[in-house]
């Protein structure tokens, strides 16, 4: 049975995004995101659609630093980064409080390493980190306790780490198929897989004992389960895209149309069917047995949901890389921003994020917002002199009245005095906005933001025309 869940509600984030978000970061609430763009961040409220924080880890222009990953105090507050320096090849640590209304990363890490990551905050207060002080891998990753607000940092030792925080097997897969297992860094065991063809999808169970991968060759693919201890390399009965069941008892796996558990007692059980799709991929919930589910349909990629004690699955809508936030609410990209479902109530939110570069984009019926250089806000409230292209802002215009203001945030794209005749049409379909040519001074061109009705007639200039020095 296929149901469709309401909309719940749709907000529009007022924020254009530099560049494409490579990372999605949620706090321990399922209320925030942090969307890492590489040398940017931004801090999204998901219960009302607003963006608490633009930041960026320096000046527009200067990259030398780019954000790797980040962890969330469990109060949502304070935000640690992990930075990676160009400059030096070392990883740094910045910490954020949100609390205190900081806008940009601290100039300085509170620490550096060859390798570095956050494993989690203890309350709001101290951070436990991994680092390594070498790029030899055979170097033990070491345990630190950081006490931002103190300068204080202490060690700790492997024992003393949160259980289940840190991945404490990692792999190798060599050419001949065998697996090096690695713990902390350190190599500790090597075992042999299934010779020849192609190994792919290592996932671990969740208490590290078992190791499940599929084997490809000219004849097809394999599921096979081996232990991490060397003792047992089996081959499943069936093969398809699979994730480990949250509590380690066995896998979910896509076969023949259905969604199947095979326990590691080898008993298999029919879940449900998901006849008429593709499954790219299954999520288990943290805890209980709820599953998010990426599908396929005539190239379009959606997002379901399943509670396999019902034997059904439910489509939420268009969406990719869906991923918990509890074991209630989870949410998912879409291709204008994302997606987010309470199970309790079966609601779905879209919030939608404005991310089309430096072309002018609708904020409402009247409100057009794009990017221009740093510049020279004159009293007519229509002209803008661009003299520091490097540093463009964003701008909105009120194409009637043709008033204009700043809006938080700093450009660090593509150059935005170029013309542009992308056309974007109003959200109630009457106007269409562009930013076009209007003429030559010195030599130079001089785009404007243009608006006209949708058919091209009452054309007219409603920002601009500015020129580059």
């Amino acid at each position: 049975m296929i149901a469709v869940v309401r909309v719940d509600s749709q907000l529009p984030v007022r924020i254009l995004t530099p560049s494409v978000i490579n990372r999605v970061i949620p706090d321990h609430s399922g209320e925030q995101l942090a969307l890492v763009s590489g040398w940017g961040l931004f801090v999204l409220n998901l219960a009302d659609g607003s963006v608490r924080q633009l930041l960026l880890v320096d000046e527009p222009g200067d990259r030398r630093n780019y954000i790797e990953d980040g962890v969330w105090s469990d109060s949502g507050t304070r935000l640690a980064l992990t930075v990676f320096d160009y400059s030096s090849n070392r990883f740094q640590l910045r910490e954020l409080n949100l609390s205190r209304g900081n806008t940009r990363l601290p100039a300085q890490g509170l620490t550096d390493a060859d390798w570095l990551a956050v494993l989690y905050y203890e309350g709001d207060s101290a951070l436990v980190i991994a680092e390594r002080p070498q790029t030899d891998s055979t170097v033990p990753v070491s345990f630190w306790r950081l006490v931002p607000d103190r300068g204080r940092k202490e060690p700790l030792t492997a024992e003393q780490i949160r259980s289940g925080t840190f991945p404490l097997m990692s792999y190798r897969v060599s050419a001949e198929g065998v697996i090096e297992l690695e713990s902390l860094g350190v190599p500790v065991r090597r075992l042999k897989l299934q010779p020849g063809g192609k190994i792919e999808s290592v996932k671990f169970a969740p208490d590290f004992r078992h190791i499940a991968y599929i084997h490809s060759d000219e004849s097809g693919q394999t599921l096979w389960l081996v232990k991490t201890d060397g003792s047992e390399n089996r081959q499943l009965p069936f093969a398809g895209p699979y994730a480990w069941q949250a509590d380690g008892s066995g896998l979910l796996i896509f076969h023949q149309d259905s969604i199947v558990h095979f326990g590691l007692d080898g008993r298999i059980k029919y879940l449900f069917s998901i006849k008429g799709f593709e499954v790219s991929a299954i999520v288990p919930a943290p805890e209980g047995n709820r599953l998010l589910l990426e599908l396929m349909q005539a190239d379009t990629s959606l997002v379901a949901v399943a509670e396999p004690d019902s034997a059904h699955f439910r489509i939420i809508g268009n969406g990719y890389q869906p991923r918990w936030l509890n074991g209630n609410r989870a949410f998912f990209r879409t291709a204008t921003g994302f997606g987010r479902y309470d199970f309790t109530s079966s609601e779905l939110q879209l919030i939608n994020l404005i991310t089309s570069g430096f072309a002018p984009e609708w904020l409402d019926d009247t409100t057009v917002i794009f990017a221009a250089g740093t510049g020279v806000y004159q009293a007519t409230g229509t002209q803008l002199e661009v003299r520091y292209p490097e540093q463009r802002q964003w701008w909105c215009v009120n194409v009637n009245t043709g008033r204009m203001w700043r809006y938080p945030g700093v450009f660090s794209g593509a150059s935005a005095s170029a013309v542009r005749e992308e056309q974007v049409v109003s959200p109630d379909r009457r106007l269409k906005a562009w930013i076009g040519d209007a003429g030559q001074r010195n030599g130079l061109n001089r785009p404007a933001v243009y608006v006209s009705d949708v058919k091209g007639g009452g054309r007219r200039i409603v920002a601009g025309p500015w020129t580059n020095y």
